[in-house]
């Protein structure tokens, strides 16, 4: 006998308008299980019983139709998929605005065009003939139904009855919560970490907004005789090739970002990591030449490689110096390499970091913050430092080989990511937005204005070819041997003179300023050469906050926290 699954007194979340039925039940009933709040399910176990298993099977080809169904969507198009059991539908079952895509009736045509709901069957163990897969009594599907007298036996509300069939044969679903709860994990975060589907996920080139497993949904369908349906809301990403891009690190922030912004802007990005996303095509390491040659050799039509992957400074206690090397200066190796064998490269961008500059960035107390531009040498003070200063060597150098000169432009960017400050003391002196929106004055940038860096570099790399741009939103003050001294000593007194009004704001929110600013970073170069024009400055920022509104990119939010490890990591990471 296979274990049953343990009972819970499950509540369902969100509410009802005023049309809607009744609930289902009035007790045991299974709430909204939402992927966005993992919380809100049990840890996953090592046990599935086949009947789960089988199902797991059969839901894989009906996520391959489903990848298949949105190729053609254009960009930014709503998509709404329902995934139900086989045995939930008959000839008379439709939903409005729906394409019931892989049934042998299809429903109604969706109306518009560009915003469209499909619906997708899942056979169960009903429907596949192996004795060994037998659905238990009393799980957490519904009803002793029989296909025959579907129809019957639903309500006038479209939710099955289980009171209008006295068929003995119980037709699942899910026969394990723990399953569901891992589908709907893995169907939100197109995680690897899935034990039981092997298919890449449907939210490949879907930027998804939400993905449920519940009963109730907001197009009117309340019930399904066999349980749970899974329903799949989002936006489509992009379109599917030819490629003339490829992003390199596309399941990490500036990667993410890359992928989300690019076709708005009339690329079609081609997305590489070692982790599954939704904006990740292909999954492999920039170090692996043979997984870069075939990628390339897949797609001449790239014409831009934008080279965000790499080993972060919160690697460098996870991961060896090797590992550091391998990834930061073989893995930029490789994309030389092999993006030369492109037929017609226009550029490459290597994502740099200020932290190159490294013990230059720390001058002791007293004396003067540092103004650092591209004309300071960089010192780096840890294997993060001297791996992306070796990985920018490489590039240059591939920039001025006489016969096959690549268009290399370097972008050292500051801070970007929305995860907390790894200096436990600052992190403790003031909340989490206060000291970002501090940082927007002298070492951060919204991820939102080094994607219009990156796509001025590919623009630009032929006449640029060699150059290299610190990244980071301007600074609210100038350069001067005073100013500098006070922004090491007493920065308050700094915003005072310079912009008072942040101060009245900062006062108003409850917020403080640091007692020292240690370097200030200056992005002049870049907005002269390249011509950029940084929207997400410390002043915007403070006047967004004096009117209540958000301070960040709509894309900085979209993109959100990502981490940088696979598991809970120190301040780095949060699972």
């Amino acid at each position: 006998m296979s274990k049953q699954p343990s009972q819970s007194s499950w509540q369902p979340t969100g509410t009802l308008d005023a049309d809607a039925p009744p609930p289902y039940t009035e007790h045991e009933q299974p709430r909204a299980t939402t992927a966005g709040n993992p919380r809100h399910v049990d840890p996953p176990k090592p046990y599935l019983d086949k009947a789960s298993l089988r199902i797991a099977d059969h839901l894989e080809d009906s996520i391959a139709d489903f990848n298949e169904s949105i190729r053609g969507e254009p960009q930014g198009s709503k998509i709404e998929a329902v995934f139900l059991p086989k045995t939930a539908f008959d000839d008379g079952w439709k939903l409005p605005g729906a394409t019931l895509v892989n049934t042998v009736k299809p429903g109604a045509q969706a109306s518009t065009m560009g915003d469209q709901r499909r619906l997708f069957h899942v056979r169960t163990p009903s429907d596949v003939n192996d004795p060994d897969l037998k659905p238990h009594e009393g799980a957490y599907g519904h009803g002793n139904a029989s296909s025959s007298s579907s129809t019957e036996a639903f309500d006038g509300w479209g939710r099955w009855d289980a009171g209008r069939n006295k068929s003995s044969s119980n037709e699942l679903w899910f026969t394990s919560r723990e399953l569901a709860a891992e589908l709907v994990e893995y169907l939100r975060h197109g995680s690897g970490a899935s034990r039981y589907l092997n298919v890449d996920p449907p939210t490949r080139g879907l930027d998804v907004e939400d993905v449920t497993l519940r009963r109730q949904t907001p197009m009117g369908l309340y019930e399904s005789k066999a349980g749970f349906a899974i329903v799949i809301e989002g936006r489509r990403l992009y379109m599917e090739g030819p490629y003339n891009v490829l992003v390199t690190g596309s399941s990490g922030h500036l990667g993410a970002a890359l992928m989300l912004k690019l076709p708005s802007l009339g690329y079609s990005p081609l997305g590489i990591d070692i982790l599954t996303s939704s904006t990740t095509h292909h999954v492999g390491s920039v170090s692996d030449r043979s997984f870069i040659s075939s990628i390339v050799a897949a797609n001449p039509t790239i014409t831009h490689v934008v080279h965000a992957a790499t080993l972060h400074k919160p690697h460098i206690g996870s991961h060896t110096q090797q590992d550091f090397i391998d990834t930061n200066i073989t893995g930029t190796l490789v994309l030389l390499e092999c993006a030369a064998t492109l037929p017609t490269l226009q550029s490459f961008v290597f994502i740099s970091t200020t932290s190159t500059f490294g013990s230059v960035l720390s001058p002791a107390p007293g004396q003067p913050a540092v103004w650092i531009d591209e004309s300071v040498t960089p010192s780096p003070k840890n294997i993060y430092g001297v791996t992306k200063c070796a990985a920018e060597d490489l590039c240059l150098l591939a920039s001025k080989q006489k016969q096959a000169s690549l268009p290399v432009v370097i972008l050292r960017t500051s801070r970007f990511f929305p995860e907390g400050d790894d200096d436990d003391d600052r992190r403790a002196s003031m909340t989490d937005d206060n000291l970002k929106v501090l940082e927007l004055a002298y070492r951060r940038c919204d991820i939102a204005d080094i994607v219009t860096a990156c796509d001025l570099a590919m623009q630009r790399a032929r006449t640029l070819s060699g150059e290299r741009f610190v990244i980071s939103a301007p600074p609210p003050f100038t350069r001067d041997e005073a100013v500098l001294r006070a922004l090491n000593e007493d920065s308050r007194s700094v915003f005072s003179q310079c912009t008072p009004k942040a101060l009245d704001v900062f006062e108003t929110k409850g917020w403080r300023f640091l007692q020292r600013m240690d370097r200030v970073y200056d992005s002049r170069k870049a907005m002269e050469m390249l011509g950029w024009q940084p929207q997400y400055t410390f002043d915007r920022a403070v006047q967004t906050v004096a009117e209540g509104r958000e301070w960040r990119s709509d894309l900085a939010l979209q993109v959100g926290k990502k981490g940088y490890h696979a598991v809970s990591t120190g301040v780095y990471t949060a699972r």
